[in-house]
């Protein structure tokens, strides 16, 4: 903000863009963004479809992940920024609400990806009754920060998100 800046790029320490991908995630954000955009997402590696190679596909979503995020600097002093409360997990989802909520916009560039790890993936099944499949390990800190801040966003922005879920 201080240096003028508009927009800023989240990303998370595992992350990264091709220079294509990002050349055309910037291009979009400076010249087809809509006037609301709050913030806006794009798509990673296990989500990958077609890449961006011409006209960019926009949907209107009720979240997007902090990795990849451009935010419009604009709309996120309004808003007051992040929630800090929440410290790691559903920050991203919370903003998201609040900015639904404040009547702004939350978009996803489906056509645009990245690179992201989303954490440990190990082949299990649990006591003998689930598949074997991918699951996702944490630790339990870990754990009790997905649900706790789970839980905290589910019940502040319940509206929005059965809205987002009906549809």
């Amino acid at each position: 903000l201080e240096n003028g800046c508009t927009w800023l790029l989240t990303m998370d320490q595992d992350s990264y863009f091709d220079a294509i991908q990002i050349s055309n995630y910037v291009e979009w954000i400076h010249t087809k963004s809509p006037e609301n955009l709050a913030i806006t997402g794009i798509n990673f590696d296990s989500a990958r479809g077609e890449q961006a190679s011409g006209e960019i596909v926009v949907s209107p979503v009720s979240k997007v992940i902090t990795s990849g995020s451009m935010v419009n600097l604009k709309y996120w002093q309004a808003l007051n920024g992040f929630d800090e409360k929440l410290f790691i997990d559903e920050v991203d989802h919370e903003y998201c609400y609040r900015a639904i909520t404040n009547g702004y916009l939350v978009c996803k560039l489906q056509n645009v990806t990245m690179h992201h790890q989303m954490g440990r993936s190990v082949v299990a099944g649990y006591f003998g009754v689930f598949a074997k499949q991918a699951r996702m390990i944490h630790s339990p800190l870990r754990i009790y920060y997905m649900v706790r801040n789970y839980l905290y966003t589910r019940k502040n922005y319940r509206k929005v998100i059965l809205i987002w879920h009906n549809r």
